[in-house]
């Protein structure tokens, strides 16, 4: 019998057989086949499918379980939200093996849980719901992962997706757990959630639940060295302490309702009776990474001991294997990406051969940007911004082979994977000019993400205005096509980002530029010439109307002229275009009537049926002459 079909169809009767040895055979070949994105997932029955794998979870042997899981986050993660279906089947299996006894299965438990959530198939107040018993399990190890799992998801996800305040009483018993690891968790989860909500989290703590003296005071004074090194989210930052603590979806409510019913909607009383605040915009999503947490992890590095090329040469060695193995705690793998830049900050740029070292760890790198677990994504993200940061262009090469896998990154649902990956790149553009770049940005301009578009175009602008015309000139077709392809993208935050490079591109290359005005669609070529500045007005045309030009030759001002003359204002004379043809045919009239001044005036037979001179023939204002007026200005 084969053991390697070619397509789902054929692995289906296999995953009931009760053979251990061909039951792993076959877990391995199913997971190689999942795991390449050309290999079709269609079957006959998706559904029977799933079905099949559920008992692989409940079997004795852990490296099939371990395999059943791992088939399931594949299927998730290439299903994305037509996943949903089948939670209800394979959620409650799942979380029971969260309370296995071995490390990998609990690992891989948690995987399928967080890959669901990622991928848009379970809300993370769906799995609250589920993981809210789970708190009181018998199984010591059940209760510990679950609160693991709901830190990990409050990092991934953020506090405003669940109502955390129905949890509380069931996290504050875990407090006194007869299981000592248990009873640190779950102090460690509290402390999570303190930095999500802030202080009202810690009033209510202290008035309306029973904590005991001894674990409130530990609780306060973790608080307080939390607030202290300045760990607290945006969501925690609200002056409002008074406000007990609730914990309904501020951020999505206030996107929900209609603007005229977003007030009543948001007094409403929750539970713990006063309105909810919905957190300003400015201050960003819940679990989103900003420029400020990158910095934070740059000055926050660990100086790393390096005694010869040799010690080197291991150190890099185990980092290699470290963050290579997604099968390593996620916390090795984050250690080892924060001692790698303790490695870039040691040896700086004066170590001959760390560059070559670090090629060898560019496919863990790689890895690591991809991985499954966002801290581990986040850490990697902040290394390589610290890479560019400190080795500039020296960097390019290696960063170069990762670029992909970043800006892919852009288009993940869990916030702080997506966000990490955008101040990465934007540090990454800021810091290392390679014109090897430019063909991997314009490639993401035609991305089905919007998220990816908008980015790319918001790169496109930013190398415009920060790199060298001497790297920008070799790409001079390739930033061409990609402006005109973005100026028309069904993303308007995408738009606007395109013509702000444009202008930045006219400055380097004009030629190119007024060619790329002229072949574009007309309605896009109004809406950028209507938000052109003083500098743009050399790509305005001529007029083509015989004896009424658009600019007097004379009287036109240079854009640098205007610029001399009222900086950062724009010129009317410069721009008003209809009153520079008035002012031109006044003055074509009075010189006609000067002229007439001094010719002597001669009788007309009174018959003679009166005729207007050429020169002074009316001119009615044509549709023409208002469409070229209303497009230029």
């Amino acid at each position: 019998m084969a053991y390697n079909p070619r397509d789902m169809d054929g692995f289906m009767p296999l995953l009931s057989t009760s053979d251990i040895k061909t039951k792993m055979t076959i877990g391995n070949n199913l997971i190689s086949y999942l795991g390449n994105s050309d290999n079709s997932i269609e079957c006959q029955d998706i559904g029977l499918f799933i079905d099949n794998v559920i008992p692989w979870l409940s079997n004795g042997n852990a490296k099939i379980v371990q395999n059943g899981l791992e088939i399931l986050t594949q299927i998730a993660d290439r299903m994305g939200s037509d996943f949903r279906p089948y939670i209800s089947t394979i959620i409650q299996p799942t979380i029971d093996r969260l309370g296995d006894s071995k490390d990998v299965t609990r690992e891989k438990a948690r995987l399928v849980l967080l890959k669901i959530m990622e991928r848009g198939s379970m809300t993370p107040q769906q799995l609250l719901d589920r993981l809210h018993p789970v708190f009181n399990h018998k199984n010591t190890k059940l209760r510990e992962e679950a609160l693991i799992l709901l830190t990990t998801t409050l990092d991934e996800h953020g506090a405003d997706e669940m109502a955390l305040s129905a949890v509380i009483p069931s996290l504050v018993k875990v407090l006194s757990d007869p299981n000592e690891k248990v009873r640190e968790t779950a102090v460690n989860t509290l402390v999570k959630i303190y930095t999500h909500v802030g202080e009202r989290f810690k009033a209510d703590l202290q008035r309306k639940h029973n904590v005991p003296q001894a674990k409130l005071q530990l609780l306060i004074e973790r608080f307080e060295q939390v607030k202290a090194d300045g760990d607290l989210l945006p969501s925690a930052m609200s002056n409002d302490v008074g406000r007990e603590f609730d914990e309904p979806d501020r951020v999505l409510v206030a996107k929900s309702v209609p603007l005229k019913r977003t007030k009543s909607v948001l007094q409403k009383k929750s539970q713990f009776g006063p309105s909810t605040k919905v957190i300003p915009s400015s201050m960003g999503p819940a679990g989103a990474v900003d420029e400020l947490t990158f910095e934070a992890a740059f000055n926050d590095v660990a100086i790393v001991n390096i005694f010869s090329s040799r010690d080197l040469e291991d150190q890099m060695k185990i980092i290699r294997e470290t963050i290579g193995d997604d099968k390593k705690d996620w916390n090795q793998r984050t250690e080892s990406l924060k001692k790698l830049r303790g490695i870039i900050k040691t040896v700086g740029t004066s170590h001959e051969t760390f560059m070559e070292l670090l090629k060898t760890i560019q496919n863990s790198m790689d890895g690591a940007c991809t991985d499954l677990r966002s801290q581990v994504v986040k850490e990697a993200c902040i290394t390589l911004a610290f890479l560019s940061d400190q080795f500039k262009n020296k960097c390019a090469n290696f960063i170069e082979g990762l670029l992909a896998s970043l800006i892919n990154l852009l288009q993940n649902s869990a916030k702080v994977v997506a966000t990490s990956g955008a101040v990465a790149l934007r540090i990454i553009f800021q810091n290392t000019h390679s014109p090897r770049f430019i063909p991997i940005i314009a490639t993401s301009l035609s991305s089905k993400s919007k998220d990816i578009r908008r980015a790319a175009c918001e790169y496109l602008s930013l190398i415009l205005q920060n790199w060298s015309v001497n790297i920008l000139q070799k790409h001079v077709k390739t930033l061409q096509e990609g402006i005109g392809k973005s100026i028309a993208d069904s993303d308007s935050e995408a738009r606007v980002f395109a013509r702000k490079g444009y202008w930045t591109f006219k400055e380097h290359f004009p030629e190119q530029a007024e060619a790329l005005l002229n072949s574009m669609d007309p309605s896009c070529k109004r809406t950028l010439m209507s938000q052109s500045n003083s500098g743009s007005m050399s790509s305005l045309p001529t007029s083509k109307i015989p004896g009424m030009p658009l600019r007097p030759p004379a009287a036109r001002p240079t854009s640098s002229a205007v610029v001399r003359a009222s900086p950062g204002l724009r010129s009317n004379s410069a721009i008003d275009l209809c009153a520079a043809r008035r002012a031109h045919s006044r003055m074509l009239y009075a010189n006609i009537s000067r002229s007439k001044a001094t010719t002597p005036r001669t009788a007309k037979p009174l018959d003679t049926v009166p005729v207007m001179s050429p020169e002074r023939t009316p001119r009615t204002k044509t549709k023409y002459d208002s469409f070229v007026c209303s497009w230029e200005i």
